[in-house]
């Protein structure tokens, strides 16, 4: 079956809902609104577009000035729903959506981060002009202007609390208090370059990575101290780190080997609890899910083998894809799983039992896979444009609505019905 470049799926009966038809170059980013609603998505054609995620239709469009940037893009919603960010190697700016215009951020160059605050009221912005940028959501005015000695390479909000976290492109590793915007230095003596910050749910801990050096390491917040400094080598370039949600554990993957296992962290001690060894190849992607029940991971062969994360034990693997595996990602019940590979396959499966629920093959190459925040609905979205519409009738009715809808309708001659068969 295949399918076009944007669509929504519908999670329980792998129906394709509808099509999202309008962009006419690479769809860079899919972002499900908080509430579910709405979904936007950003594109190297100039536009940014908000979609009705029952119906598919086009709400409203924005010009995003992304015609001749060849670095991805991405967007993220507000937690209230009410902005969108765009971020860009050099664009940035978010649409209000209740005013329908753009709010420009005042960087000097493009963005390499931004995220809201958790409870919705800033939102922080990082770019390669050196600076971390704070702005008051609800009247959209600088707050804070924080000053790296390099460009920002990362930056993550903590849970709960005003502290952000900023890793800059010198290795530069440092904790804010946004408001008295002092902040803490996070010993790096190696100077690594770390590009992926993620602090553990408590708020105590952070998880960083830096595919450049081949490092993984948590550090704890209050004392500075390591706790966890895994390096690799030539072969292995470790996957960003992906806490339980607990936050008691930490997994980490490896890409680039020929045979290297995920790995499980314990978080306070920074001590290996376990490798999941498999013969599947390279453990590539890895996830949680919600309930932090299972572990996911995603191998080169390709295969996906879930795993017990109370157990360490393998539970069942996943061999119906034939190509690389590019996103993974959890129903919100945990029940369910999407997975899509480089060869256009889009797969659900029944997590516990290994079946396939649902398959389709999309257009073009995916470049990922959400599910909606209620668990009804799955985007998929591809990076190619968007190619010639194939529709696929998913039931009788649905074709008599289409032929209803734009074709001409007329009796049939006696020849005709005698040919296909009717009184």
């Amino acid at each position: 079956m295949s399918l076009p470049s944007l669509m929504v799926l519908d999670g329980e009966t792998g129906e394709m809902m509808h099509p999202m038809v309008g962009h006419i170059d690479q769809v860079w980013d899919a972002a499900w609104s908080p509430d579910g609603a709405m979904i936007a998505t950003d594109s190297r054609d100039g536009r940014t577009r908000l979609w009705d995620a029952s119906t598919g239709r086009k709400l409203d469009e924005f010009q995003n000035n992304l015609e001749e940037q060849m670095v991805l893009s991405s967007i993220d919603w507000s937690p209230d729903g009410n902005q969108v960010l765009i971020m860009g190697a050099e664009f940035n700016q978010v649409w209000d959506l209740s005013t329908k215009s753009p709010i420009l951020l005042g960087h000097s160059r493009g963005l390499t981060s931004g995220e809201w605050s958790p409870d919705g009221r800033f939102l922080a912005t990082g770019s390669l002009d050196s600076s971390v940028r704070i702005w008051d959501a609800a009247d959209n005015t600088l707050t804070a202007n924080l000053e790296h000695p390099a460009a920002i390479s990362d930056l993550a909000w903590a849970p709960g609390s005003r502290q952000l976290a900023t890793a800059g492109q010198d290795g530069d590793i440092r904790v804010w208090d946004t408001d008295s915007q002092s902040f803490t230095e996070i010993p790096n003596p190696g100077g690594f370059k770390f590009t992926d910050l993620a602090w553990s749910p408590d708020g105590n801990r952070i998880a960083a990575s830096s595919v450049a050096v081949l490092t993984s390491v948590i550090w704890d917040v209050d004392t500075g101290e390591t706790l966890l400094l895994e390096q690799g080598d030539l072969r292995c370039f470790l996957a960003s780190p992906s806490w339980s949600p607990d936050g008691r554990q930490v997994v980490t993957g490896c890409t680039g080997a020929a045979d290297s296992p995920a790995r499980i962290w314990d978080a306070a001690t920074g001590e290996e609890i376990q490798r999941l060894e498999s013969k599947d190849g390279t453990s590539q992607l890895v996830a949680w899910s919600p309930d932090g029940r299972l572990i996911a991971v995603g191998y080169s062969d390709p295969i996906i083998r879930i795993w017990n994360a109370d157990s360490m034990q393998p539970i069942t693997r996943f061999t119906r894809h034939a190509e690389r595996l590019v996103a993974l990602d959890f129903a919100p019940n945990s029940q369910r799983l999407v997975s899509v590979d480089i060869g256009r396959a889009a797969l659900v499966w029944e997590v516990l039992s290994g079946s396939v629920v649902h398959t389709w093959r999309t257009a073009n190459t995916p470049a990922s896979a959400a599910w909606s925040p209620g668990g009804q609905q799955v985007v998929i979205a591809s990076i190619e444009p968007e190619p010639e519409l194939d529709q696929v009738w998913q039931s009788s009715a649905e074709l008599i609505a289409y032929a209803e809808q734009y074709c001409v309708r007329r009796q049939l001659g006696v020849d005709e019905r005698r040919r296909f068969g009717l009184p």
